[in-house]
């Protein structure tokens, strides 16, 4: 996975980051590390965002264990949420504004770290699934499939999502097309960022 590093203080997110790292993940940051506070790379032209070309599956705020107020630099909080990308906070959030928007808060010194970034991670496609199992179910409802009957997932590979709607019933090409297309639509809607959306659908 791609992790967007976000930090209240320049540095304090270095331990984060090279855990990551370490674990095989990818990492991207909000700021260069010479910029103002209000000079996120964004700024330098929408090639420069992070959110806008590298596929970002979880957004790490990197805080101390005081919390407090949030910084110029965690502005990219609301950038991520935004866009639907889940935000674990390493540290306290506490005192911040963005308070109740986190999927997950960990302490640094957390031993098992990497692993809740995962499932932080993990948690962002939920939805994405759900929604897609209310398209395929408003399309079959009229031939009599109930929703226990379907199901689906989701998965992220770079700027492409993949979603596979498993139906326990015998369709034809046409209903299969149309859950595709419906669920496919429903789930732009959602992320009108992601390039491409392939949906299969299966038994």
């Amino acid at each position: 996975m791609r992790v967007l590093i976000i930090e209240q203080e320049p540095g304090v997110g270095d331990r984060v980051a090279a855990d990551l790292l370490n674990a095989g993940h990818g990492v991207s940051r909000c700021h260069e590390p010479d910029a103002t506070a209000f000079a996120c790379k964004g700024m330098a032209g929408e090639d420069s965002c992070p959110l806008e070309h590298d596929s970002i599956d979880l957004a790490v705020v990197a805080r101390g264990a005081a919390g407090g107020t949030a910084a110029e630099k965690e502005a990219g909080v609301r950038c991520a949420v935004r866009r639907r990308v889940p935000v674990m906070v390493v540290g306290s959030a506490q005192g911040a504004s963005f308070d109740g928007w986190t999927t997950d808060v960990v302490a640094a010194d957390h031993e098992h770290l990497v692993e809740r970034a995962v499932a932080a991670a993990a948690l962002s496609l939920v939805p994405f699934a759900e929604t897609a199992e209310q398209a395929a179910t408003q399309v079959l409802a009229k031939v009599g499939v109930p929703a226990s009957a379907i199901s689906a997932s989701v998965v992220r590979d770079g700027q492409r999502m993949k979603v596979t709607v498993a139906v326990e019933a015998d369709l034809d090409a046409a209903h299969r097309e149309m859950i595709g297309v419906r669920v496919a639509g429903a789930i732009r809607q959602m992320d009108p960022w992601t390039a491409t959306i392939d949906v299969k659908v299966c038994r």
